[in-house]
């Protein structure tokens, strides 16, 4: 960024500067480098660009595995008792006999030390009275003997695509995704073509409205003197009173088109702030004037070699060809999808079922009347479990009621649009060039005969005027004139904005990159 532009927008973006209203001396080249800055539209379209960007760097996104992580606790407050209206309870409730049956069994097979078996009541006395003794208090039975109060999940899920020949077309094939992102960038591109244009017109646009202000004011000077010129000569009385009054007439309707121009000027003032991004209560001071200093190169262009310079520089058209060749892979990858895709995935868990009391009775091994207990912590490995484990899937749509059939028919449909939108632009992109190397030429006409139609005027005027102060010419002849005079003067004006503006035009028709679009033709001053 040059100096000048980065003081420019620091003035702008400092409130305390803005505040004091300072005023801002821009030429052309300074108002295209704002715009680039600062253009709504510009700005809009670049985010527009950064969304479409991540879209399709987003659809790359498949050729990487995805990873899920997942992690839950779960609080059982009371659950269902799974076996309730079956005989499964009377299973589990039948431990306590086996455990007596155990203990008759042994009792009566210990060789010397045999005993006689004891009734289930009494063995249920004796424990009880054991677990009394080591001072263990019995649970209540629960009703889901499968029931734990604290529940954890932690899993991570990992999932890559191996075979997607579709999505693989997309990605690896030219014509794919990195056609598409260059699509977007050569759209951006000509969006900032466009802007510096509709800069350059807007700036054209204020430099004719101040000219004509300017011509309107040397108007109403030429007017106020032949009526001040023309009251002493009523006072005198070598004219009568209505030459005075007509004279008064033609300085109040001057005067107003004068207001009417200075109007038109703030406007074109305003039109081209709002294109450079800038407050509407800053104020600008607009560095140039509208004049020729050489014969524009473009003259002596003939239309066929204008075409082919543009179908090699327009990204705009460069823009549509590549959009015609991603919607012909698109057809490619649409008709790849009926392929099956192949998955490699692999699961990692770690759950924990964690009861709210952890502590158990031991029985004695020797005595099954006698009784310990003991505690596990809550991350004991009792309570956590870990598992992995790993596979390929492979999916196959055999039958989609036709939806892949028509899938392709509408991607063919989709790349014939894009096959006619280049042949659009490209004749858009003729009848651009054309039209406005026409423009170019009569506009060039226009200053050339104006030119000696100014100086005719001017010469018509200072020898009307003598020959009124010498009191041959009326004062009639003197404001035809004057009037011919402003006529061909922004007449002048009018060819030489013209003439800009057809040659801004083309350079835009024929795609001329950025760092070439200044027009030597504008005399600025500082320049």
């Amino acid at each position: 960024m040059r100096p000048a532009i980065f003081a420019i927008v620091l003035l702008l973006h400092v409130p305390l500067a803005r505040s004091q209203n300072t005023p801002i001396s821009i030429t052309l080249n300074e108002a295209v480098e704002i715009a680039l800055l600062n253009n709504y539209a510009l700005q809009a379209s670049k985010l527009v660009e950064e969304d479409n960007r991540l879209l399709i760097l987003g659809s790359v996104g498949v050729a990487f595995p995805t990873i899920e992580g997942t992690s839950s606790y779960t609080r059982n407050v009371k659950d269902a008792n799974p076996f309730a209206g079956s005989a499964a309870g009377d299973f589990f409730s039948g431990f306590a006999f086996i455990d007596w049956l155990g203990f008759n069994e042994s009792a009566r097979t210990d060789g010397n030390n045999a005993t006689h078996p004891i009734t289930f009541a009494e063995f249920a006395d004796r424990q009880r009275r054991g677990l009394a003794a080591a001072g263990i208090t019995p649970t209540e039975p629960s009703d889901n003997p499968f029931s734990v109060a604290n529940q954890y999940l932690n899993s991570v899920s990992i999932t890559q695509t191996i075979v997607d020949v579709a999505n693989w077309v997309r990605i690896v094939h030219p014509d794919g995704f990195r056609t598409a992102l260059e699509q977007i960038s050569k759209a951006a591109e000509r969006q900032e073509q466009v802007i510096i244009g509709q800069v350059r017109e807007a700036f054209y646009g204020a430099l004719l409205a101040e000219e004509e202000v300017r011509v309107a004011a040397q108007s109403v000077t030429r007017i106020r003197a032949s009526r001040d010129e023309t009251a002493v000569r009523v006072s005198r009385g070598g004219l009568p009173k209505i030459q005075r009054l007509s004279m008064d007439v033609e300085l109040t309707n001057q005067e107003t088109a004068l207001v009417r121009a200075e109007n038109q000027a703030d406007n074109a003032v305003d039109q081209l702030k709002y294109m450079l991004g800038l407050p509407m209560e800053q104020d600008i001071v607009i560095n140039g004037t509208l004049t020729i200093d050489e014969i524009s190169p473009y003259l002596s262009v003939v239309a066929t070699d204008a075409f082919q310079r543009a179908m090699r520089g327009r990204p705009d058209i460069e823009e549509a060809r590549l959009a015609y060749t991603f919607a012909l892979n698109e057809v490619r990858a649409t008709k790849l999808t009926r392929f099956p895709t192949l998955n490699a995935f692999a699961n990692l868990s770690y759950t924990g079922r964690v009861p709210d009391t952890r502590t158990f009775t031991v029985t004695d091994p020797t005595n099954p009347f006698r009784f310990s207990q003991g505690s596990n912590s809550y991350f004991s490995e009792a309570y956590w479990q870990s598992a992995v484990n790993v596979g390929f899937s492979l999916q196959w749509t055999i039958f989609d009621g036709l939806q892949n059939r028509r899938a392709v028919q509408r991607a063919q449909v989709t790349a014939r649009q894009a096959g006619l939108a280049l042949d659009q632009a490209t004749a858009a992109m003729r009848l651009e060039i054309e039209s406005a190397l026409r423009e170019l030429t009569t506009a060039y006409h226009q200053i050339t005969s104006q030119e000696t139609n100014v100086a005719n005027a001017e010469l018509n005027y200072e020898y009307t005027l003598s020959r009124s102060n010498e009191g041959v010419a009326n004062l009639l002849e003197v404001r035809s004139a004057s009037e011919q005079l402003d006529t061909s003067k922004l007449n002048y004006l009018r060819a030489v904005h013209s003439f800009l503006i057809a040659q801004s035009n083309l350079e835009v028709a024929l795609g001329v990159p950025i760092t070439k679009q200044t027009d030597l033709r504008l005399a600025s001053a500082g320049k």
